[in-house]
């Protein structure tokens, strides 16, 4: 698989995958970033770890948008979780 082919499936995915499904493809797509960032040996930053999970603040960053808009979409799912018990 060549670097555009990767790229257009990761595309395919976002434009395609079902919304509550996202977040497991967002965290795919972060879980890869992690193994680069770990070849070129650049330490992925702690308070985007969770527990295996990212964090709202990692996710908002990523989906750009505001952090106060992960809490939404995550509020009520069996997957969302959260520490002060707010999802």
């Amino acid at each position: 698989m060549t670097r555009e082919d990767l790229r257009a499936a990761i595309a395919h995915e976002a434009d395609l995958c079902p919304f509550d499904e996202l977040p497991d493809l967002m965290k795919i797509v972060v879980e890869g970033m992690v193994r680069v960032q770990k070849r070129l040996g650049v330490e992925a930053p702690t308070s985007a770890r969770l527990d295996g999970f990212v964090s709202p603040e990692v996710a908002a960053t990523i989906a750009g948008v505001p952090k106060r808009r992960i809490y939404a979409w995550a509020k009520g799912k069996k997957w969302a979780f959260s520490r002060a018990g707010r999802c």
